[in-house]
């Protein structure tokens, strides 16, 4: 959305055509199954010892309009910060050594890698059981994604598959801009998850403050595993 507003809405894409096809396909999905399908707060002897640990679903503490609504605020905050700075550092068309000019698609793919890393970078740290294969499947997803890129644009598969990015990964690697930027922007966006997840946890223990203060406050029942 930023990008279309940027050029007028003309239908210009912003990423090359392969790295839009590997994003959801190769880079972010199956990590974000993995990592989702085998994350676990507490073990299951915990959580069937614990029934009152189930309270927090049937309050709806964890997801609520307002925590939905916190996500899309992130999310878009997120992709402000992966179009923007690189926009901003690369958008002119950075200069290399040799005099050579990377021009729209050495921008575009640094704002794309900072997207693929900001987007492991934040399933990283909502996983909180991190097993072996979790681990596999963030390593292999990162391992993909860094050959890819390599495959792509620098070597000879890149002249036939997506020739606009050819010999762009080179020339960025060799600018400490680039390894700036594409630092600064999954830590930029961390902090604003962590920002917000700290505006929540201050807002549910004043919640909390307030129910136990009051006294008409229904009592919740005890789940009962059958």
């Amino acid at each position: 959305f930023f990008f279309a507003s940027a050029c007028g809405f003309s239908g210009q894409i912003y990423f090359a055509d392969l790295f839009q096809q590997g994003y959801n396909v190769l880079f972010t999905s199956w990590p974000g199954i993995i990592n989702l399908a085998l994350d676990q707060d507490v073990s299951a002897e915990r959580a069937l010892s614990s029934p009152h640990l189930y309270q927090d679903g049937v309050r709806n503490i964890h997801f609520n309009g307002q925590r939905l609504w916190t996500f899309v605020a992130c999310a878009v905050a997120h992709a402000a910060v992966c179009f923007f700075i690189p926009m901003a550092v690369f958008g002119h068309g950075a200069t290399t050594e040799d005099g050579h000019t990377g021009g729209f698609w050495m921008c575009s793919t640094v704002s794309y890698i900072c997207v693929v890393l900001t987007v492991t970078a934040k399933l990283a740290s909502m996983t909180v059981n991190w097993t072996v294969y979790v681990h596999a499947s963030t390593g292999g997803a990162l391992a993909m994604f860094s050959s890819a890129l390599v495959l792509l644009c620098t070597a000879w598969p890149g002249m036939y598959l997506q020739p606009q990015v050819l010999g762009v990964i080179g020339d960025l690697s060799r600018q400490y801009t680039f390894w700036f930027v594409i630092i600064l922007v999954p830590i930029m966006a961390l902090t604003l998850d962590l920002g917000a997840s700290v505006l929540h946890t201050q807002g549910q223990a004043a919640g909390g403050l307030k129910q136990s203060r009051s006294p008409t406050r229904p009592p919740v029942p005890d789940l009962e595993i059958g």
